[in-house]
């Protein structure tokens, strides 16, 4: 099931604020809601992906309004019946479900009207390895990207250190959490406006400091997870893993597909084989049977090919640990 885009872009703020909350709030239908009060915003999000519905302020010129690209416009206006050359019209000041309704009535043919997504819905897709040095975040970037073409797909990276600049505009993962530990409302919408876009893929950019990494708690993590399977509209989640990470087991034991770069190497199997003994003494045995390792010696662009095509057909093949 793939996400549409909804942007509303209003002069007025707390009105775009309110209007997002509730459609995003709407679990009977599969889409992420941006909003924004400026033509130029308006354009840096469009600029990062692709805009299905866009609603926008009658008060904005068309000579503003004609730089935005959307596959469909609806128009907010002041008075019932107006008419706008650059779309449908929609009087502004009707109730969010009117709205709603309006967009629904026109749409019933881009498949607007999707079911829900449900947390078994969701695929997560860690990617972990004891061996260092590996490329482990770069493929599961690379993976990550080309999984976006498919669905809304979220990248998280929850590594002590990461060396991704790319990945620090944006709120942070940091920002997330405190969210959550302050029970904050709407963490759906929240998740959504704050992420940041790296060629179609959404993110959280990663924490700054390593130490307040490894305090979030098993418990916090979960409490993400639950928020982004229930109320976030991502059909796929990367988690990229790394070590000292409280509850990190638990995090693997949530995702249908487990990746393990790995060098054929011998102090990379040592690693490996430190990790398996690990999991046995845990009690772990049909964790470490599901994680499938990756080669890494091979051409990143041909492993990600593969392990994209193997997340989307749903299978779980590939060597194990």
């Amino acid at each position: 099931m793939t996400s549409k885009n909804i942007l509303i872009c209003v002069k007025e703020m707390e009105y775009a604020r309110r209007l997002a909350e509730y459609i995003s709030a709407q679990r009977a239908y599969a889409f992420r809601v941006h909003y924004c009060n400026s033509i130029e915003t308006a354009l840096k999000v469009s600029e990062r992906m692709p805009v299905d519905y866009l609603l926008i302020d009658h008060l904005f010129t068309e000579a503003e309004s004609d730089q935005l690209k959307a596959q469909k416009w609806f128009v907010l206006t002041e008075h019932p019946g107006e008419t706008d050359p650059r779309g449908l019209t929609i009087f502004m000041y009707s109730s969010g479900s009117e709205i709603l309704d309006e967009m629904i009535r026109h749409c019933v043919d881009d498949r607007l009207l999707t079911g829900s997504r449900r947390a078994a819905d969701i695929q997560l897709i860690g990617f972990y390895s004891p061996v260092k040095r590996v490329g482990q975040t770069s493929l599961a970037l690379e993976v990550g990207k080309r999984l976006a073409r498919e669905d809304g797909t979220l990248y998280l990276n929850l590594c002590p250190y990461h060396a991704q600049s790319e990945l620090n505009e944006g709120s942070s993962l940091e920002d997330m959490i405190y969210f959550i530990r302050q029970d904050a409302p709407n963490l759906g919408l929240r998740l959504t406006t704050m992420a940041g876009h790296l060629e179609g893929l959404d993110y959280l950019a990663p924490f700054k400091s390593s130490e307040d990494l490894l305090e979030v708690s098993p418990q916090e993590w979960e409490k993400l997870l639950d928020v982004i399977a229930k109320e976030g509209s991502y059909g796929l989640v990367l988690l990229d893993l790394g070590d000292g990470m409280l509850g990190r087991r638990e995090i693997l034991k949530r995702c249908t597909h487990i990746y393990m770069p790995v060098l054929d190497d011998m102090c990379s199997q040592e690693k490996t084989a430190a990790f398996v003994r690990e999991l046995h003494l845990y009690d772990e045995k049909e964790l470490a049977q599901r994680i499938r390792k990756v080669p890494m010696e091979e051409d990143k662009e041909k492993v990600a090919g593969a392990l994209v095509r193997s997340i989307i057909s749903g299978r779980t093949d590939g060597g194990r640990i």
